[in-house]
C-alpha cells in the first residue's frame, strides 16, 4: 500500500512501513470479521473520516456517484501473498473450516 499523504510504502503482509518517513512503523490491526452499518460504525468510531464522499466501483477504480463521479483512481504497486509466506510471518495462524 502506498500512502501518498506520508509518502510511505507499507507491506500488505506485515503492516509495516518499508520505505518513506514511517519506515519501520507498524500499522494497528483492526478486526475485519465485523459487519456493520455506517450508523453503527460512526457510533463506535466517531472520529472516522470518509475519504471522498463518493461511491466507487472497486474493481475498476471509478467513482460512480458523488462529487468525484467519473474520476478514476491511479494504480499502485500490489503485493501477492502466498500461504507459505504468510505462515512464516504468522506461524500461529489457523485455517477456518466449516463444520
Amino acid at each position: 500500500m502506498y500512502d501518498r499523504q506520508t509518502l510511505s510504502l507499507w507491506s500488505h503482509v506485515t503492516g509495516k512501513a518499508v520505505k518513506g518517513p514511517f519506515q519501520g512503523a507498524v500499522l494497528t490491526v483492526y478486526s475485519t470479521s465485523m459487519q456493520t452499518t455506517w450508523a453503527q460504525w460512526r457510533r463506535l468510531h466517531p472520529r472516522t473520516l470518509v475519504l471522498s464522499g463518493s461511491t466507487w466501483r472497486a474493481l475498476e477504480g471509478v467513482a460512480v456517484a458523488g462529487k468525484l463521479k467519473g474520476q478514476r483512481l491511479g494504480q499502485v504497486a500490489g503485493t501477492t501473498a502466498f500461504w507459505f509466506a504468510w505462515k512464516q510471518i504468522y506461524p500461529h495462524t489457523a485455517i477456518w473450516r466449516p463444520h
